[in-house]
């Protein structure tokens, strides 16, 4: 993970917002967008339907178009990444834990070996 100053309240602002009446707007909110999303998705298809139609390329369609799409895409990168976000401090503390436990597991190897090692200066010098 990124260690930069604003991680750390990054991650609690997300865990806060995971709490109460957090969850219950982020679902209407993420809903509001996906029907503009949904209706961003059809104003593009009306214009190339009615491009098609007419076999002329309209500049005021092409000007519509070009915003659409640009809406489309916003609406579409925020609708993808927003559960990657809120599943961002849960992924982080999953990753915490298991370095811990693979620098226990790191420890309690060089433990055995250094007590492995100790045995055998032993059982020769005796």
């Amino acid at each position: 993970m990124f260690q930069t100053p604003l991680r750390k309240f990054v991650v609690i602002a997300f865990d806060k917002a995971n709490r109460g009446r957090g969850p219950l707007v982020v679902k209407r909110v993420g809903g509001t967008m996906l029907v503009v999303f949904i209706s961003t998705l059809y104003g593009i298809m009306d214009i190339q339907r009615r491009s098609v139609d007419a076999s002329v390329v309209n500049p005021t369609d092409q000007v519509l178009m070009a915003t659409h799409l640009l809406e489309a895409s916003l609406l579409g990168f925020s609708l993808f990444l927003a559960p990657m976000m809120d599943r961002l401090p849960m992924m982080d503390r999953l990753h915490y834990i298991f370095n811990l436990s693979a620098n226990d597991r790191q420890l309690e190897s060089q433990l055995q070996s250094q007590s492995q090692s100790t045995n055998k200066i032993n059982t020769t010098e005796g």
